[in-house]
């Protein structure tokens, strides 16, 4: 029987307006994947194709997000609506992991960070999506 962390593999997305870059990681920290792929829905399927290939028998995937309302919104949707766990990791928090390292780190280990905050499992680390009503109402 597979301890209750080793049944998960995280995901770290990096979020920007034109592209978006998700790095897999497991309970051990050990980076499986760094998948870049572009900011646009018809390309989020083929994301999700990689992913699930790293994904063994009895796993779930769980997608760490910080920006879930900006650029990141699309993606968090189409995630949620596919039947993914999604969770929004706080910027404060891998803003301050952020600075604490040195300046020479690549933007995997940035990545990396957020799919380690989701693997903490902390409230206050990671919480779902909010949910915002649509402009009009």
């Amino acid at each position: 029987m597979k301890h209750r962390k080793e049944r998960f593999i995280y995901v770290g997305v990096d979020l920007h307006k034109r592209t978006h870059t998700a790095v897999v990681i497991n309970c051990w920290n050990e980076k499986l994947a760094v998948i870049p792929f572009e900011n646009k829905p018809a390309a989020f399927p083929a994301m999700v194709e990689q992913v699930v290939c790293h994904v063994g028998e009895g796993q779930t995937v769980v997608f760490g997000l910080e920006d879930v309302g900006g650029y990141g919104r699309a993606l968090a949707a189409y995630l949620v609506e596919n039947g993914f766990t999604v969770k929004e990791v706080n910027a404060a928090l891998s803003n301050w992991k952020r600075k604490s390292y040195a300046m020479t780190e690549s933007m995997t280990v940035g990545m990396r960070r957020i799919s380690r905050s989701c693997c903490s499992m902390n409230s206050t680390d990671c919480r779902p999506p909010r949910r915002r009503m649509p402009t009009g109402y």
